[in-house]
């Protein structure tokens, strides 16, 4: 992944979208964990979330949850990741 000036970096990967990468890329977690693992508010990790899928650097997929309707399920889109930017 590459970016153009590096604020554009700093501004996609604030310390708490490094920490949502972190987590996930140990176990996969919905939202709703995610949130309670950070201990963050959910719609803010949503929106972390969205942030980190606009960029290619995480899926997420619906998923059953038992009993309690679908889960928007996190999931990283490699192990490692490789960011460079242009100054």
């Amino acid at each position: 992944m590459t970016f153009e000036h590096p604020s554009d970096l700093v501004r996609v990967l604030s310390v708490q979208r490094m920490r949502v990468l972190h987590t996930i890329r140990i176990q996969p977690q919905p939202i709703s964990g995610l949130a309670l693992i950070l201990r963050r508010d959910r719609r803010a990790v949503s929106r972390d979330v969205k942030v980190l899928e606009s960029f290619g650097l995480v899926k997420t997929k619906e998923q059953r949850n038992p009993g309690h309707g679908r889960v928007r399920v996190v999931e990283p889109l490699d192990t490692k990741y490789r960011l460079t930017a242009t100054v």
